[in-house]
């Protein structure tokens, strides 16, 4: 957390309320790039888990072999996991945008040394490459694995 310095021309009740408006903010984008990551790590964790129950199981034996409905279900679920967590990533981001664009008039009314609105915002790059290009990729990864994976025929 970052000193304010205490501007002249508020009073120490008006100081003390800015400043904990601030830290309220500061601490929703804290709970916020929580709630992100535990979406982003759970969705990962099930999609690269497909991944490799699909190779196991059709390595497994010949008579396991996943059938074009099986398919088709999985490929269907693999899309809707994706697709909610995209969904729930970009709300929480926006949401965290939200509340940068308050923040900045709390950075001003407190004269703080880093300023909360610059620092915690993400730029388009960031947000493509970050969470959303690496969901994108390990879904492409997980429904290439079940149109393409067969099983061994022996």
């Amino acid at each position: 957390m970052t000193k304010a310095i205490k501007p002249e021309s508020i009073s120490p009740e008006q100081f003390q309320e800015n400043k904990l408006a601030w830290e309220i903010l500061y601490k929703e984008i804290g709970y916020r790039r929580e709630k992100q990551w535990k979406i982003f790590s759970w969705t990962n964790g099930i999609l690269v888990s497909i991944i490799g129950g699909v190779i196991a199981l059709t390595g497994k034996d010949k008579e396991f072999a996943l059938k074009p409905l099986h398919k088709a279900l999985l490929i269907s679920a693999i899309i809707t996991l994706a697709t909610y967590a995209w969904i729930w990533i970009k709300e929480n981001q926006n949401f965290i945008e939200r509340i940068l664009d308050r923040g900045k008039r709390y950075d001003i009314k407190l004269d703080l040394d880093v300023i909360i609105s610059r620092k915690h915002r993400l730029s388009r790059m960031q947000r493509i490459i970050g969470y959303f290009g690496t969901i994108l990729l390990i879904t492409v990864a997980a429904i290439l694995t079940v149109l393409f994976v067969k099983s061994p025929t022996l």
